[in-house]
């Protein structure tokens, strides 16, 4: 799988930039039939405030929901 290299948002990006990009990305992880846990959506508001890189919260998705599949 090819991971894209660039940036969720441009640096400077505003807020309501950053709110459309994450529910964008919270709706197309639901359509896949993801169900988000309080923790998800928590580091979802996490990357939006910008307290969070969208490297780390890859990484802490990709570690919760592997574990879960792995677990079925």
């Amino acid at each position: 799988m090819t991971v894209a290299k660039t940036p969720l948002a441009k640096p400077g990006s505003t807020m309501p930039n950053r709110t459309r990009i994450v529910a964008s990305a919270m709706a197309s992880m639901q359509i896949e039939g993801l169900d988000l846990d309080a923790r998800s959506v928590s580091d979802f508001a996490a990357l939006q405030a910008g307290a969070l890189s969208s490297t780390e919260l890859r990484k802490r998705l990709l570690k919760r929901y592997s574990k879960q599949a792995s677990a079925s």
